[in-house]
């Protein structure tokens, strides 16, 4: 919303120094038990978590026209089966 609502009052700021130093740790945290025990399911972890960006890249960031076309149908059909269809509004 930075980018799409630059007139709204944030309400919440976070310090610079307290979302790097979160992002350290977290670095920390997924890294050391890698490097404390190196196993093969690490392995399995770390290609699931670098699929997400193979995928984020095609369907979110560059927001190909294809991408809504396919992934349309099946977030209808997901929301349904799941019942997690958003409210509708009656006003």
């Amino acid at each position: 919303m930075r980018f799409t609502r630059k007139d709204l009052e944030r309400p919440v700021k976070c310090p610079m120094p307290i979302a790097v130093l979160v992002v350290i740790v977290s670095c920390y945290l997924v890294l050391a038990p890698i490097i404390d025990k190196p196993e093969l399911e690490y392995l399995y972890c770390t290609i699931f978590i670098l699929s997400g960006l193979l995928l984020y890249f095609p369907f979110v960031h560059r927001k190909f026209s294809w991408t809504r076309r396919v992934m349309r149908p099946i977030t209808m059909h997901l929301q349904l089966l799941m019942e997690v269809v958003p409210p509708e509004n009656n006003e």
